[in-house]
């Protein structure tokens, strides 16, 4: 009897070892899922953060795009708030973003290549974020598409190639051709990359270096620099509808900038960019200043409201060694 005792005995502790043990599994899976929660939430936080943070993308047009009209409307999204500066060719703008970010502007075009350069800039953070497109205008190009459409088609197949090439946009290969045969062009981009572009008895040919002027495929020549346009494949051939010899119309020559003015002498002006690099650029003739008024907006200003600890935010063009203002918006003055 007492042997029977002490067997339950000896049970009844191993079974309460069993069961605390049981316990404290238990307590240590839920503390390890309280865990996983909290970095669950924890990443989703720092994801949410990271889409607080300055960026800055284009949503039309898209880079290369062949345009037809002008002037064309840059639309994209950056942070809330941010002064946003588009530069093109021949004109700069600014706007502001919306609540969601989103901005729009309105952006004439030279024929040829248009060089878009963007610059965000949250002035809250003092930080900012650029961005550039190259699209290509052409009158003639939609023009001479419709007219050889209507010799040949019936208004059906008209209207449908019409809502092809709108879903379609016409893209454009532009830079120095390295090799020419019977039925392509090889292009090599500036950025290295070779393209081909056939050609057919359709394609048409122009050379716009100084003045609009009409040739043929036979004046083509290794180491001209040139703009296909047309439609690509599924193997990214462009079948290209019309060629110009053109210029890279100097990508390089403009820069965007955020800076702090320093000291302005006379024409000459100092500023300290974002980063801390220090620069000097001068005003011409035909420099333009503009100030932030109280509503948002941008009034025409004068040089000689630009004052020492403005906030600016400048395009510059580059002129042998130095720089020279193209446009300089007063965005923020010292207190």
């Amino acid at each position: 009897m007492q042997k029977e005792i002490v067997i339950a005995i000896i049970f009844g502790g191993f079974l309460g070892l069993v069961v605390a043990f049981g316990i404290w599994r238990v307590n240590v899976s839920l503390k390890n899922e309280s865990d996983k929660t909290n970095v669950g939430n924890l990443n989703s936080e720092e994801i949410h953060n990271d889409k607080s943070d300055l960026t800055l993308s284009i949503s039309s047009p898209s880079d290369k795009s062949v345009m037809t009209e002008e002037p064309v409307e840059v639309a994209g999204i950056t942070k809330s708030g941010a002064f946003v500066l588009i530069s093109g060719n021949e004109e700069d703008q600014i706007v502001t973003s919306d609540k969601n970010g989103e901005f729009r502007a309105q952006i004439g075009l030279v024929g040829g290549i248009n060089h878009l350069n963007i610059l965000s800039y949250s002035h809250s953070d003092r930080k900012s974020v650029s961005s550039s497109i190259k699209l290509v205008f052409s009158t003639l190009f939609d023009k001479e598409q419709d007219s050889k459409s209507n010799e040949s088609s019936s208004i059906e197949e008209v209207v449908s190639e019409k809502i092809d090439r709108a879903k379609n946009m016409p893209k454009a290969y532009f830079g120095t051709i390295t090799d020419i045969s019977e039925g392509s062009i090889q292009i090599r981009s500036q950025e290295g990359e070779i393209r081909q572009a056939a050609i057919s008895s359709e394609t048409t040919y122009a050379n716009i270096v100084k003045a609009t002027k009409e040739i043929s495929f036979s004046d083509l020549a290794i180491g001209d620099f040139i703009v296909a346009m047309g439609l690509t494949n599924n193997n990214e051939i462009l079948d290209a509808k019309r060629v110009l010899v053109t210029t890279s119309n100097g990508e390089s020559e403009k820069m965007l900038i955020d800076a702090e003015i320093i000291e302005k002498n006379g024409s000459k002006i100092s500023v300290r960019k974002t980063n801390g690099e220090e620069i000097f650029f001068s005003m011409s003739k035909n420099s333009r200043v503009f100030l932030k008024d109280k509503d948002g907006g941008f009034a025409k200003s004068s040089v000689s409201e630009i004052e020492s600890g403005d906030i600016v935010l400048c395009s510059l063009i580059k002129n042998e060694d130095t720089y020279v203002a193209n446009s300089v918006f007063i965005i923020e003055r010292p207190e």
